[in-house]
């Protein structure tokens, strides 16, 4: 997806095979990076400009639907797990040009350099912030 609006509600439904890269970026000056990216310890999302990424200490459930919403603007983003809000951060990113959902990337010069391994459903951006407090399905 292309043209990325500086408000947003990214959220998804996840059930993961193994952990790895879900989504990642290429920003308007031909950079890319993993965006979220589940590890045996935590959930990780980071934005380009971001010094280091929002660590979600809650541990992808392999083999479980889990619900992600991650919503923000240009100077903030909260990361939502099945509904609970678990971090909020006020570090500024920019936006990046295109997201690469169910890939990930080297890190800097190329895309597609690991696979998410699992399903993905309901996939919604939208350019508001849906959520402000916690919430139930």
């Amino acid at each position: 997806m292309s043209n990325l609006p500086t408000t947003f509600t990214i959220e998804f439904w996840y059930n993961c095979s193994v952990v790895g890269t879900v989504c990642s970026y290429r920003t308007s000056a031909g950079v890319f990076g993993n965006f979220i990216t589940f590890t045996n310890i935590s959930t990780n999302i980071q934005l380009p400009g971001m010094n280091s990424p929002i660590i979600v200490y809650d541990l992808p459930q392999l083999g479980t639907w889990t619900h992600l919403a991650i919503q923000g603007n240009v100077s903030s983003i909260s990361v939502y797990v099945s509904g609970i809000l678990f971090s909020t951060n006020g570090a500024s990113f920019t936006m990046p040009d295109t997201l690469f959902i169910g890939t990930g990337s080297n890190g800097s010069t190329s895309i597609g350099t690991s696979t998410f391994v699992g399903f993905i459903d309901e996939l919604r951006i939208s350019n508001i912030r849906r959520y402000t407090n916690n919430f139930v399905f």
